[in-house]
């Protein structure tokens, strides 16, 4: 039996560029939005289902909407998606309870964003 050397990726396509790394913003890290899926309410909270970007569809999450800093993407979800959720209904805005809020989390309403 002979032996030969294997080619260095026999089947193309296979083997995945590693995700890019995150980004630092205001110290903090942070992965880059490349689409938004889908919206609900979950747990009284808007969530977004995050495509990232450089990540296969297994990576897709649920975000809740003030950790989603793009802007951008958020308002390009909202013109392909008019009738999507972007917030909380009656129903559930009667049942919530009401607390004090960390003056540090961004509670900005996505349905208020503006494009320059």
């Amino acid at each position: 039996m002979k032996l030969y050397p294997v080619a260095v990726d026999p089947i193309p396509g296979r083997w995945m560029k590693p995700p890019p790394p995150p980004i630092l913003v205001k110290g903090n890290e942070e992965f880059e939005v490349e689409e938004i899926l889908n919206s609900r309410v979950h747990w009284r909270r808007l969530k977004y289902l995050i495509k990232w970007k450089g990540y296969d569809s297994g990576h897709n999450s649920w975000t809740t909407h003030y950790n989603v800093h793009a802007l951008d993407v958020v308002a390009a979800f909202y013109r392909l998606n008019p009738r999507a959720l972007c917030q909380v209904n009656t129903a559930t805005f009667n049942s919530i309870s009401f607390s004090q809020v960390d003056a540090a989390t961004n509670w900005r309403s996505p349905c208020q964003v503006t494009m320059p």
